[in-house]
């Protein structure tokens, strides 16, 4: 039997716009995943510039029709838009 050793998950709540809620298991996602994922983003910044800032949306922001799925919670987009450009 498989057993689950990472970090507690907590429940995270998600309001949208238009006043959808949903709720779900949050786990944070690793110091190491978020490094890779700034790098990454950062090389295809400087390989393609015209890549700007408000470009740079989460799943939740695109996926329709809004309320279909529970989204990944826990990855701040604008925390990772200023690690990106700022960082």
């Amino acid at each position: 039997m498989t057993e689950w050793k990472g970090p507690e998950p907590t429940i995270a709540t998600i309001v949208y716009p238009d006043g959808n809620a949903l709720s779900g298991y949050s786990v944070p996602y690793p110091e190491k995943q978020i490094t890779k994922l700034v790098a990454l983003c950062k090389a295809l910044v400087k390989k393609y510039p015209n890549i700007i800032r408000e470009n740079i949306v989460a799943h939740y922001q695109i996926a329709f029709p809004e309320g279909r799925k529970n989204d990944p919670f826990g990855l701040g987009i604008v925390d990772i838009k200023d690690l990106i450009f700022n960082g």
